[in-house]
């Protein structure tokens, strides 16, 4: 919120959380669909603040509940 220029990045930084294992999967999933409750009683909480950060990663959490798993991965070493 104290800084909108950074707003089109929400997404790859949470991705960046995400791939350092900060958030899990359902975590995310769970906070993003509201079955997951902040804690309103925190001094940190803000709900316009969360409201919008909700609304910046909706293309995230979309690519979180498609991705597929086990397949795999390209080794760089030997090209295959």
């Amino acid at each position: 919120m104290r800084n909108p220029e950074l707003k089109p990045q929400a997404a790859t930084f949470m991705k960046v959380v995400y791939d350092a294992e900060f958030f899990s999967e359902s975590f995310l999933i769970d906070w993003y669909n509201k079955k997951l409750k902040m804690d309103k009683t925190c001094c940190m909480y803000n709900s316009k603040a969360e409201r919008e950060m909700r609304s910046l990663l909706g293309d995230f959490v979309k690519w979180l509940t498609t991705a597929e798993y086990g397949e795999e991965e390209y080794d760089e070493e030997t090209g295959e």
